[in-house]
């Protein structure tokens, strides 16, 4: 998935969608965080960096609300910005 909403056009991480981290919490799922990089191009052969788990274990024991979500959110940005250098 791409949690940024879309695919980037310049290549470029962007702000990321509290959808991924909704996804994440309905379904208590461990994220393996995945950097795709340079640009994406469809067809095109890619360089990944894949990344240490992320567990959310203490946020699934929390009611899902706006404030949850975007720390979530701002937590895998982080981490896929680490990730790219």
């Amino acid at each position: 998935m791409f949690p940024e909403g879309t695919r980037s056009k310049d290549g470029k991480l962007q702000e990321f969608s509290r959808g991924i981290a909704s996804i994440a919490h309905k379904s208590k799922a461990t994220i393996i965080p995945v950097a795709i990089i340079d640009k994406y191009r469809y067809f095109k052969p890619l360089k990944l960096r894949i990344g240490k788990p992320l567990c959310f274990e203490s946020y699934f024991e929390q009611k899902s609300n706006t404030e949850l979500l975007d720390q979530m959110a701002v937590e895998m940005r982080q981490t896929i910005k680490k990730m790219l250098g």
